[in-house]
């Protein structure tokens, strides 16, 4: 995983609207911070409107619960050792949501993403199958008001209708959508599935570099070394250089083998 030119096109978005002077929110479910990272690397300051309704995996908080601080996870090898709450000496657990918990305030501000919900005008869906609670009950909601829904995907996650749906991954169609909405071409709410707002190239921005997540995941991409065993080849071709020399002329194994077959043969023969 890796921060995605859809990363930098919501921070751009973002930017763009809070300059006009709308009140912007992302929530999103992911644990990554690919959103946070894609903000500071353009504009190099906070980025104060996402949240992360299922927690995140750059922090975590005590397993019992001593108090409600979240501490800043630092990669470094630990021989697989949780780390420990700094503030009681016990172990410490992911800030993430697990299968068995619930939504609350104090850790994934769920009612505050609710009641920010409750306030919107419009609502953008970009790369979600909408399978948990809270994220399936906002969209649901702001269909029930009739709100101006737009929804960004491969596939459709919205069975009900009213939403304005753009088939097709994030990180092809918002970039181009950003660039129309830099040139007034169009804005948000006057996106048409009909017609998609969508020059027949991207144009390109200036943009920092794809970034990986992670020194392993970037050095996952050069070839790693090959186990014992595992140069042994089966190839059809047979080097000629290596094959052995018989009255002046080489021959490949293959040749040979039948050679010997065909005098097997003949000696077999009545004479």
């Amino acid at each position: 995983m890796c921060i995605r030119d859809s990363h930098y096109s919501v921070a751009e978005l973002c930017k763009l609207l809070k300059k006009q002077g709308t009140t912007v929110t992302v929530v999103t479910q992911n644990l990554d911070t690919f959103h946070e990272q894609g903000h500071r690397a353009l504009y190099q300051d906070t980025c104060d409107y996402v949240y992360h309704i299922h927690g995140d995996i750059d922090h975590f908080r005590c397993q019992d619960i001593c108090c409600e601080e979240l501490f800043k996870v630092t990669y470094v090898q630990t021989n697989f050792v949780p780390p420990k709450c700094p503030n009681c000496g016990k172990l410490g657990r992911p800030h993430t949501l697990f299968f068995d918990e619930s939504y609350e305030e104090r850790f994934y501000r769920s009612e505050t993403v609710q009641m920010l919900a409750g306030q919107m005008d419009c609502l953008l869906v970009v790369g979600t199958s909408l399978q948990t609670n809270l994220a399936e009950r906002i969209v649901t909601n702001a269909l029930k008001k009739k709100l101006d829904v737009i929804e960004l995907n491969p596939e459709s996650a919205i069975e009900k209708g009213g939403a304005k749906q753009l088939l097709e991954k994030a990180e092809a169609i918002l970039p181009p959508l950003i660039q129309m909405f830099k040139s007034k071409k169009v804005s948000p709410g006057e996106i048409s599935p009909a017609k998609p707002p969508l020059p027949a190239k991207a144009t390109q921005s200036n943009r920092p570099p794809i970034l990986s997540s992670s020194p392993k995941q970037a050095a996952s991409r050069t070839p790693l070394p090959k186990p014992p065993g595992s140069d042994v080849r089966v190839s059809r071709r047979t080097n000629q250089s290596n094959s052995p020399k018989i009255g002046g002329q080489r021959y490949s194994s293959r040749s040979l083998s039948k050679n010997k077959q065909s005098n097997s043969q003949s000696r077999l023969l009545p004479k």
